[in-house]
């Protein structure tokens, strides 16, 4: 080797080396050590990227892109990898860098202070040593190879030398293989292939070394290319594969590339060495193309372990440890994540320059969680950055900040023409796949409703109507939002929400069809709308008129709509005809024409019935010249005229002006009037207001008592002026009720409650307040009920279902509440006697209908009672309830079986008679059996076994023919027996055939046969 050229000085580097070991083994192992721990270690299968680097550093240095060939190759020697490259040649000091494995001999900025060098400890070529241990360097200056076979000769020769220190030469046995063979640099006879400035020849130390080497080459992409910008083109080949070239990297990957200058500051706790490297450089690149995936890790510049979460590949000059796979922490490391944080915002400027979407866009934000403390300070970095550059576009193209921006939510979040007619300043359109990454920058976003909100009011008609036109595609998923929809009226005015407004007609031809002229129909519509103007009735101006209004509460100002409104009720409240109104006869005529003029046209349109109730309080001219409510007047020559007495008779011209139909929509009366009550609720403390119905206060605490407190009717249908009719035309006016389908519906329907505590059921409100005026029931004629009184003769010749409307029963179990309070107290005065089958009759419907639940209204102040056994009437303070056993013992009281006792009190209140008595049987009384056909024969309750024969039996000193004594019959006799055993059986009604039974068992069989019907 002697008579090699040595152009690098490697015999001068060998000698320092070997002189250091031969003077300290120590050092031989220390730099052994370092050696394996770099190619086992820090850059384990990192061999193609060191090869690289070096040959980026070298075009970078040369000041032109560099071409990198890796070729995977074999000969009679074995499998080899060559990585020839251009640029800058092998020089003295790069050798020595490389034998020394401490130290650089690149600078890190060109001559311009562009960064320009990527290795920096000198130690990443130590790579090589994974799969080789016969590396040649051939450059256009000279070669050097570095041998394992040389370096262990190298090193056994000079163990051998006196004075070289015993430890070497065991040092170098015990370490076998495992030398520092690029300390020990050797020079050689090889040159680069042409087209090349330099050339690394690798022989592979085995086949798997090889295969390792070829998985290597198959992984490379245009990553490598990104992280070495010195790099313009590599190619690769191994065995069995075509060439393959990667270049034109900035043809598949947007890039954006910014450097700086490091304040001294951020280099003030770096590496005495590092500190130099004042130059930093940042790199985002995003593939053009879906599917150009990357490893998600930080480059620095070559590929790291620090995992990342960005969707675009970064490549910085970080400081990274030795090992080059983590990040150092540091002042320097904040500095470039912070300055890669601003190129990420102009990353995405770049994009948008060249025409990316707002969901391309938006794409660059993360959504995982970080990877690490660095992923999370990078991507606040980058979103900072992000959210305070103009890279949305709003709907108009201008551009917007992402944290001046906002968006809507859902489907109308997408609409562009809906954003450009709401003309919000920074709306903009966002996917509502990508709402997430919008807010995550700090886009605000906001619902319909709040946008439409915020709309400034101060716009013209036609521009709102272009905003309805957007808004219409949205009003199905949109409806609450678009409630306060402002709305721009005549007169300027700008209203939050269309409910309530009017919809006033383009225009409006004459009665036959002419153009309207000045009194047309369309000065009219002009004249009515400027009349209810000032009682609120606002009109949308006729340049923002558009359907969706409509949709939205807004209505067609057409007759039927305009007369319900409530501007009309409240002009009509505003006249008041004592003379204290704020509006004078100039005033009012405006307002009374306006309202019979909507009449007409009503009537003219065919709309039956009446309108409004408060319409009836419309001021009309009566007959002798004064001004009336309308709900006061007739029609002249009417049915109402005659029937219905005190009412006056309205204005011939009026008539003759406006027509019979206008004035029946507005309340004159012609005929009998049903009128429909809305949204009734049963009341006990009624406020009604100035409802014009006879009673009706009383009924709806009627409806409380019936269907409970705040139970909720609905819509109830009444016939309007019942106490306006003269009694002598009351039958007259029942049988016009009976024939008018509405009117007789209005009187036989029961009411029922929608909702609410009670489950009953009451009158009608006509039917009620015919019960009243009726005075009450009455028998149908034919019917024969006990103390009650015939049919009066206004209702004769109605039909069964009229009368028991009105108040007809057939029988007392035809009783309602208010049935029975009216019976009761038309019973005949006090001390009255009656029948015994009269007070029977009422004894057991009373019984009955407390237990179908149904007593009087109100409590009676007088009931049927047996007074020492004579039936009359009396006072109910002056009964007592009393059951078959009890009523022995009291002279007036009420009978009732025991098992209504308790529901009559309730009904009736009257009290029961329940003493604490003693009762006082004979010494001498006999227990009797009773027999078991008893029970075989009577199925009741549980019979007792035997009943006690007394001569005489007494309870609180009175005589008494039977009792039951804490529950054992006694009696004396035995009719009074069955009594008692009946009354404890409760089988009142079978006491007769117990008697039978008890007298003589031998009829059992008769008795069984007769009874198995009962």
């Amino acid at each position: 080797m002697s008579g090699r050229a040595d152009p690098f000085g490697t015999a001068a580097l060998r000698e320092a080396a070997l002189s250091a070991w031969a003077a300290s083994p120590t050092r031989l192992r220390e730099d052994a050590n370092l050696e394996e721990d770099q190619y086992a270690g820090y850059y384990r299968d990192r061999v193609l990227v060191e090869l690289a680097q070096n040959a980026a550093d070298a075009a970078a240095s040369a000041g032109a892109g560099g071409h990198l060939l890796l070729r995977l190759s074999s000969d009679d020697e074995g499998p080899m990898l060559l990585a020839a490259n251009t640029g800058a040649p092998l020089g003295p000091d790069g050798v020595a860098a490389l034998a020394s494995m401490r130290a650089s001999a690149k600078t890190s900025t060109d001559d311009g202070g562009r960064v320009r060098s990527v290795g920096r400890f000198g130690v990443g070529f130590a790579a090589v040593r994974a799969v080789s241990d016969d590396i040649t360097i051939a450059s256009t200056t000279g070669a050097v190879r570095f041998v394992l076979e040389e370096a262990a000769a190298a090193i056994a020769e000079r163990a051998a030398h006196p004075g070289t220190h015993p430890g070497m030469a065991q040092t170098a046995v015990s370490r076998e293989t495992q030398l520092p063979i690029l300390r020990l640099p050797f020079a050689a006879d090889a040159a680069p292939p042409a087209g090349f400035d330099t050339a690394v020849t690798l022989r592979l130390r085995d086949a798997g070394a090889a295969r390792r080497v070829e998985g290597w080459l198959r992984a490379l992409d245009d990553t490598l290319l990104l992280a070495l910008p010195g790099l313009a083109a590599v190619t690769l080949e191994w065995p069995g594969q075509a060439p393959i070239r990667l270049d034109d990297v900035a043809g598949r990957w947007h890039l954006v590339t910014r450097e700086g200058e490091l304040p001294p500051e951020a280099l003030a706790d770096s590496r005495l060495e590092d500190r130099t490297r004042t130059r930093w450089r940042v790199t985002w690149a995003l593939p053009r193309e879906r599917g150009n995936d990357w490893p998600r890790v930080i480059h620095a510049p070559t590929a790291t372990d620090e995992p990342t979460t960005m969707p675009a590949l970064l490549v910085a000059t970080l400081p990274v440890d030795p090992g080059r796979r983590r990040i150092a922490p540091g002042r320097a490391t904040d500095a470039v994540v912070a300055a890669a944080g601003e190129a990420y915002g102009e990353l995405a400027r770049e994009l948008v320059d060249r025409g990316a979407t707002t969901a391309q866009l938006l794409d660059l934000v993360p959504l995982e969680l970080p990877a690490s403390d660095l992923d999370h300070r990078l991507r606040t970095a980058a979103l900072e950055a992000l959210g305070r550059a103009d890279v949305l576009r709003d709907a108009h193209g201008g551009p917007v900040a992402p944290r001046h921006a906002r968006t809507l939510a859902g489907a109308p979040g997408k609409d562009t023409d809906l954003l450009r007619a709401l003309d919000v300043p920074g709306l903009v359109a966002v996917p509502a796949t990508h709402l997430s990454q919008a807010r995550a920058l700090g886009v605000c976003v906001d619902h319909l409703s709040d946008v439409i909100e915020d709309l400034p009011t101060g716009r013209e008609p036609t521009r709102w109507r272009e905003l309805y036109d957007a808004l219409a595609p949205h009003t199905e998923h949109a409806q609450v939002a678009l409630a306060m929809l402002p709305v721009p009226v005549v007169g300027g005015a700008v209203r939050r929400s269309a409910r309530g407004l009017v919809i006033a007609p383009s225009e409006a031809p004459g009665p036959d069809g002419e153009a309207p002229g000045p009194d047309g129909e369309a000065d009219q519509a002009v004249a009515i709308l400027d009349a209810l103007e000032p009682f609120g009735l606002r009109v949308v101006h006729p340049d923002a008129v558009h359907p969706l209004l409509e949709r939205l509460g807004a209505t067609s100002a057409d007759a039927v709509t305009l007369l319900r409104h409530d501007a009309v009720r409240d002009a009509i409240g505003a006249v008041d005809l004592d003379g204290d109104s704020p509006l004078r006869d100039e005033e009012a005529a405006p307002i009374i024409e306006a309202v019979l003029h909507l009449a007409r046209a009503c009537a003219d349109e065919g709309f039956a019935g009446r309108g409004p109730s408060w319409l009836g309080a419309l001021p009309l001219r009566a007959e002798d010249g004064s001004l009336l409510p309308a709900c006061e007047l007739t029609l002249p020559g009417s049915w109402a005229e005659h029937a219905l007495t005190g009412l006056d008779v309205v204005e011939t011209g009026c008539v003759r002006r406006w027509g019979a139909a206008a004035l029946k929509l507005v309340g004159v009366r012609e005929h009998l009037s049903v009128r429909t009550m809305p949204d009734v609720v049963a009341e006990e403390h009624p406020v009604v207001g100035d409802v014009a119905l006879d009673g009706w206060e009383d009924y709806l605490v009627l409806l409380a008592t019936r269907l409970g407190e705040g139970a909720y009717v609905g819509d109830l249908a009444v016939v309007e002026d019942l106490d306006a009719a003269d009694e002598g035309v009351w039958p007259t006016l029942l049988q016009g009720i009976a024939q008018d389908p509405p009117a007789r519906a209005a009187l036989l329907e029961q009411v029922r409650a929608h909702s609410g505590p009670g489950l009953d059921t009451a009158p009608s409100y006509t039917a009620w307040w015919w019960r009243d005026a009726l005075d009450g029931p009455f028998a149908v004629p034919g019917a024969q009920v006990p103390l009650l009184r015939e049919a009066p003769d206004a209702v004769v010749g109605l039909d069964e279902a009229v009368l028991t409307a009105l108040g007809g029963v057939r029988d007392l179990t035809g009783l309602d509440g208010g049935g029975w309070a009216g019976y009761l107290d038309a019973l005949p005065e006090e001390g009255t006697v009656i029948s015994r089958l009269e007070a029977t009759m009422i004894w057991r419907a009373l019984a009955a209908a407390a237990e179908r639940g149904i007593g009087p209204d109100l409590p009676p102040e007088r009931l049927p009672g047996l007074v020492r056994g004579t039936p009359r009437i009396g006072g109910v303070d002056e009964l007592s309830l009393a059951d078959e056993m009890w009523s022995q013992l009291e002279p007036a009281v009420l009978p009732a079986p025991r098992r209504a006792i308790e529901l009559l009190e309730q009904s009736l209140q009257v009290t029961v008679l329940d003493l604490d008595v003693e009762v006082s049987p004979c010494p001498v009384g006999a227990e009797q059996e009773v027999p078991d056909v008893v029970h075989a024969a009577v199925v009741a309750g549980a019979w007792p076994p035997v009943w006690i024969l007394d001569p005489e039996l007494a309870v609180e000193g009175r005589p008494v023919p039977w009792w039951v004594d804490d529950g054992v019959p006694r009696a004396t006799s035995v009719a009074g027996a069955a009594r008692a055993i009946a009354y404890l059986g409760s089988a009142w009604g079978s006491r007769h055939v117990i008697e039978q039974l008890l007298g003589d068992p031998a009829v059992a069989a008769d008795v069984l046969r007769d009874t198995v019907f009962d």
